[in-house]
């Protein structure tokens, strides 16, 4: 038995199962077999006989993605409009990145009353009188998912546990920069929904790291990259065409012949489509040639990968090298 023809969004009613005949043992006995598995009370989520698993992804961030949005779905199903995704949990559905975001958790917030509750798997939070909006895009499901508005979410994943401060506000700018970058949300947007926030504790940190969101960044790594170069002082530009050659950098500094790039494994590891596979030598040899072309183009070349963007002064120093590179060939 297909199940999956009767989920929505990958996702099955309890009733429903039992509807079909299956009693508990049934459906742990599916569970056992990897065809379903339990999104919160009442409902699950369904793989297909033939076909991609819808809570496994090509790496563990994936994965917890999609299980985290499945999650999401289910709960939202079950109080109707009675709740909206909020936090961390509407980043993700309205396609947004994020850092280290707790993903073990849904938020959800209540759209009718201002009291707030736990349970397993899930915080619901006191209404906030939001504005809200209907999800409809990628989903099956006819009335959609209600959430707060990009802008909104980007705020509140980093007021969750402020104490931690401007750590966890570099949550809302990654999450903030990802929905630029989408077209999801706007900087006037994103001004609003810090006023809207302007009482919660934590909100300073916040409002000072939103400042210079930008559009360009394709990816965290980029974001927090982009937000050390601001610190040293670094003018840039980002995702810029190189003349002459079909490569776009991800951040050309002010001097015009200083390029920096940043490396995650994604890159060399992570297919880019469903369909795509990944050969991790030929990946690896196609950078190098588009690294030695642009060299031989004369720009310096700066590789930052993910120790660097958390240390400044390892930062500066692969701008200075770069930058000493094209003085040499220069001289």
């Amino acid at each position: 038995m297909d199940l999956s023809h009767l989920a929505v969004d990958n996702l099955i009613q309890t009733r429903t199962l039992t509807d079909l005949g299956l009693d508990a043992y049934g459906i742990r006995a599916l569970g056992r077999a990897g065809k379903l598995k339990r999104c919160s009370h009442g409902w699950y989520a369904v793989a297909p006989v033939d076909g991609p698993v819808p809570w496994q992804g090509a790496d563990h961030w994936e994965s917890n993605r999609l299980w985290h949005l499945l999650r999401l779905k289910a709960h939202l199903r079950a109080f109707a409009d009675r709740a909206a995704a909020s936090h961390q949990s509407a980043v993700l559905l309205h396609g947004g990145r994020i850092l280290h975001a707790d993903l073990d958790v849904v938020h959800l917030e209540r759209t009718r009353d201002d009291h707030s509750r736990r349970r397993s798997g899930a915080v619901i939070h006191p209404g906030g009188g939001h504005e809200y909006l209907t999800v409809t895009t990628s989903v099956e499901h006819p009335g959609g998912y209600l959430s707060v508005t990009p802008a909104m979410a980007a705020v509140q994943v980093g007021l969750i546990g402020h104490e931690q401060g401007h750590i966890r506000a570099l949550e809302s700018l990654v999450a903030a920069e990802s929905l630029l970058w989408s077209g999801a949300t706007t900087a006037a947007e994103l001004a609003a929904a810090v006023e809207e926030c302007a009482r919660h504790p934590g909100i300073l940190s916040v409002r000072h790291v939103l400042v210079g969101a930008e559009s360009g960044s394709e990816s965290a790594g980029e974001t927090l990259m982009c937000l050390g170069l601001r610190r040293l002082g670094c003018g840039y530009r980002q995702q810029v065409e190189i003349s002459g050659t079909s490569f776009r950098v991800d951040a050309l500094l002010d001097d015009d012949s200083t390029i920096l790039e940043f490396d995650g494994k994604g890159k060399y590891f992570l297919p880019r489509g469903p369909d795509a596979q990944v050969d991790p030598r030929a990946a690896l040899a196609a950078e190098k040639e588009r690294h030695d072309q642009l060299v031989r183009l004369g720009y310096g070349v700066g590789r930052v990968g993910w120790p660097m963007v958390w240390n400044l002064r390892s930062l500066a120093a692969e701008v200075e090298a770069a930058r000493s590179r094209v003085r040499r060939r220069s001289a």
